[in-house]
């Protein structure tokens, strides 16, 4: 009810930072390649969110997951993952 969305407005106005990502370093190697593809993967993912906020976007969720993979965004991620990795077993 209305309670529950006066509630929410307050939460989400406040801006309290509860979670803190570790101050992850990416090695030569993986930063290369983050600096090739990222470019690329962030300008697909603000034209998808144009496009679906518009109406205009007509391709499925498995259709973009598939083209976020041709933009090597699991080559991405796991360079992040590695460098969290690290981080973590210091």
């Amino acid at each position: 009810g209305a309670v529950s969305q006066i509630e929410s407005v307050e939460i989400w106005a406040s801006p309290k930072i509860t979670v803190h990502m570790p101050e992850v370093v990416l090695n030569t190697e993986e930063n290369e390649l983050v600096s090739t593809y990222m470019t690329d993967i962030l300008t697909l993912l603000q034209e998808r969110m144009a496009k679906y906020i518009l109406g205009t976007d007509t391709t499925s969720h498995e259709e973009f997951r598939e083209k976020l993979k041709e933009y090597h965004i699991e080559e991405v991620t796991q360079c992040y993952q590695d460098a969290c990795d690290r981080f973590n077993a210091r």
